[in-house]
């Protein structure tokens, strides 16, 4: 078995067209930074279920075959962490090649604006 985790964070976004999180636009201060935080701040989260339907998290349709099981841990009140865990270490690496190759942002069905990895 083997198993990866990633954290991320979502800002309260009002306007999902907005240019700040429009990662080619010239004045895009970059997922994370003190602008983006001071002006939206994060959303909280209760719990794993609660993440789940404020970002309708799933597996892409393309990928989640190879993932065996999921965890979702809500480490602080704005930070979540996913847990996929895979068969073996080339089931990860195929996941990776999917994922870049077909644009499927970290694996998810759909990755609404103002998510990002921390």
């Amino acid at each position: 078995m083997f198993k990866h985790a990633k954290r991320f964070r979502m800002y309260n976004v009002p306007d999902a067209n907005s240019e700040d999180f429009d990662e080619n636009h010239e004045r895009f201060k970059g997922w994370g930074s003190d602008f983006l935080r001071a002006k939206y701040g994060h959303v909280q989260f209760e719990s794993s279920a609660h993440f789940v339907v404020m970002t309708g998290f799933e597996w892409h349709d393309t990928v989640k075959s190879l993932i065996k099981r999921t965890h979702i841990n809500v480490t602080d009140p704005e930070t979540v962490e996913i847990i996929a865990y895979y068969d073996t270490e080339e089931d990860w690496d195929r996941f990776n090649f999917l994922c870049d190759n077909q644009q499927i942002s970290h694996g998810w069905h759909t990755f609404a604006t103002g998510i990002y990895a921390v």
